[in-house]
C-alpha cells in the first residue's frame, strides 16, 4: 500500500468514526431533550410545534401525552392529516397562547376540546383545529392565520383568544419583526432565522443540546439585583417606556407581564405601544377571516389576579393562598386591591371590538363569580385547570353555536 493510500484510509477510517460518533450523539440527545425537540424555528411564527409529533411532556406535576396533526398543531391523536376542506363538515379554528394551547392536559381536555364536545353533542359534525401555541400573541396568531389559508385550508370560523399577557409579548416579538414598507409583518430578523441555522436547529436535538450548555454558561444577575429591579419597577413613578420593558430582566418583565393593568408607569408608558401593535394585528385576522369567508370572534378570559373585584378579606385570602406567586406580585406592584370593574384590559378590549365591529365573548365575568372560582385555574398557576377548560369551552361553544347561524 502507497502512503498516499494509507493516509487516505485513515482519513476515511476517521470521518467514519467522527460520522458514527455524532450518529450516537444525535441518538443520545433525542432521548435527553424529547420534549424540547417538539418544538420547532421558524421565521415566521417562531416555536411552532413539529407536525406528526407525539411525546410526553410535564408542566407543573402533570405529565401527559402531546399529539400534533399534519399542521403541528396540537391535536387529539398523532398523524392525523388535516384537510384542506373539510365539507361537508363546519370547520372552526382557535388561535391564541398558552390558555387555548391547554398546558398540562392533552387536546380532549383543553376548552377546543370542550368546546368541541359541546358543539357535537347532539349529533353535531363540526370540527375543531386547536391552534394555540405556548406565548404566541396576535402577531404570530396572524402569521400563522395567513400560512393556513395560502396553503388553501379552508375554515367556517376563527376564534382568536388575546391574553392579558400580549401586551408585552407584542413589544418583545415586534422589536425583532422585519415589516413591509406598509406595516405589514414579513419575518424574525437575526441570523437565528437563517436557513442553514434553521436547517441544523430543527433536524438536530445535538445542536439543541450544544446550544442550551452554551447559553448555560451566561452569567445571570445575582439574586439581590434582581430584587432590586423589581421593587424598582414596582414603584417606580414615571412613565416605562417600550424600550425600558425590553431593557429589563426575565424577572422584572415576568412582574408587570400581566399586573400592568394594576400600573400606572406601565398603563402611560409602554402598554400604549403594545396594545396599538396587538390591535393591528387582530384586524389584520379579521381581515384575513373575512376574506376567506370565515366569521370572527374575539374571547377574553381573566388570569387569577383579576378574580378579585370587591372587598372581602376572607375571599382574598383564599386566593393569596391557592396563588401565592401570582398575588404577592400583584401586592407588589399595588399596594392596594382596586375594586373597579371591569378591568383596563376589558375595557380595552371592548372598545377595540366596538371600534372594528367584531363580535366579542368576555368570560371574565363568568369566572369572577363562579362559586368557587378559585378552582378554575391550576392550583399556584395562572393557567385554567379542567373545571376552568370546561366552563370556557361550554361558553364559547355557545357563542360559536350564535356565530355560524347568523345570516
Amino acid at each position: 500500500m502507497t502512503r498516499r493510500r494509507a493516509v487516505l484510509l485513515r482519513l476515511v477510517l476517521a470521518l467514519s468514526a467522527t460520522l458514527c460518533g455524532l450518529a450516537a450523539a444525535e441518538l443520545l440527545a433525542r432521548r435527553i431533550y424529547p420534549e424540547e425537540f417538539l418544538s420547532l424555528v421558524d421565521p415566521l411564527e417562531d416555536h411552532p410545534y413539529r407536525p406528526f409529533a407525539r411525546t410526553r411532556q410535564t408542566w407543573g406535576t402533570a405529565t401527559y401525552t402531546i399529539c400534533t396533526n399534519s399542521l403541528g398543531w396540537k391535536d387529539r391523536c398523532p398523524g392525523r392529516e388535516v384537510a384542506k376542506d373539510p365539507a361537508p363538515r363546519r370547520r372552526v379554528v382557535f388561535l391564541g397562547d398558552s390558555f387555548t394551547e391547554g398546558v398540562g392536559f392533552p387536546e380532549a381536555r383543553t376548552l377546543s376540546g370542550f368546546a368541541e364536545a359541546a358543539l357535537n353533542k347532539d349529533g353535531g359534525d363540526l370540527e375543531i383545529l386547536n391552534g394555540g401555541r405556548v406565548s404566541y400573541s396576535p402577531l404570530l396568531e396572524f402569521q400563522r392565520l395567513a400560512r393556513f389559508f395560502a396553503a388553501g385550508y379552508r375554515a367556517d370560523a376563527v376564534v382568536l383568544l388575546p391574553d392579558l399577557s400580549d401586551v408585552q409579548d407584542e413589544i418583545d416579538y415586534s422589536s425583532r419583526y422585519e415589516f413591509s414598507a406598509t406595516g405589514e409583518p414579513l419575518r424574525f430578523r437575526g441570523s437565528r432565522y437563517g436557513p442553514l441555522q434553521v436547517a441544523v436547529y430543527n433536524h438536530s436535538a445535538l445542536a439543541r443540546g450544544i446550544k442550551r450548555r452554551s447559553e448555560r454558561g451566561i452569567d445571570a444577575p445575582a439574586p439581590r439585583l434582581l430584587a432590586e429591579e423589581r421593587l424598582r419597577l414596582a414603584h417606580t413613578t414615571d412613565p416605562l417606556s417600550a424600550r425600558d420593558l425590553l431593557a429589563a430582566s426575565g424577572h422584572g418583565r415576568h412582574l408587570l407581564r400581566p399586573n400592568w393593568i394594576f400600573h400606572r408607569p406601565s398603563l402611560d408608558g409602554w402598554v400604549e405601544s403594545g396594545f396599538r401593535s396587538l390591535e393591528g394585528n387582530v384586524v389584520r385576522a379579521k381581515r384575513l377571516a373575512e376574506k376567506n369567508r370565515a366569521r370572527f370572534l374575539i374571547v377574553i378570559y381573566p388570569w387569577p389576579q383579576m378574580l378579585y373585584t370587591r372587598d372581602d378579606p376572607a375571599r382574598y385570602q383564599v386566593l393569596a393562598a391557592r396563588f401565592p406567586e401570582p398575588f404577592a406580585d400583584r401586592e407588589l406592584i399595588r399596594g392596594r386591591h382596586p375594586t373597579n370593574v371591569p378591568s383596563e384590559y376589558q375595557m380595552r378590549m371592548r372598545e377595540l371590538c366596538r371600534r372594528h365591529g367584531i363580535p366579542l365573548l368576555d368570560l371574565v365575568p363568568d369566572f369572577q363569580t363562579a362559586e368557587r372560582g378559585e378552582e378554575l385555574f391550576i392550583p399556584g398557576d395562572v393557567h385554567f385547570s379542567e373545571a376552568g377548560n370546561r366552563l370556557a369551552g361550554a361558553r364559547i361553544a355557545t357563542a360559536v353555536r350564535a356565530l355560524l347561524a347568523r345570516p
